[in-house]
């Protein structure tokens, strides 16, 4: 995970950290919040 984040970070390229715990309902709503991003 570490050499990834250190690839985004080269690239600047943003993302998020998330818990090992998070729960399924918080891990949907970021997934429709990314979805609402992309252009259809």
């Amino acid at each position: 995970a570490s050499y990834i984040m250190a690839e985004m970070d080269k690239a600047g390229r943003t993302y998020s950290k998330l818990a090992a715990d998070t729960g399924q309902g918080e891990l949907v709503k970021m997934l429709h919040a990314l979805l609402a991003l992309i252009p259809n």
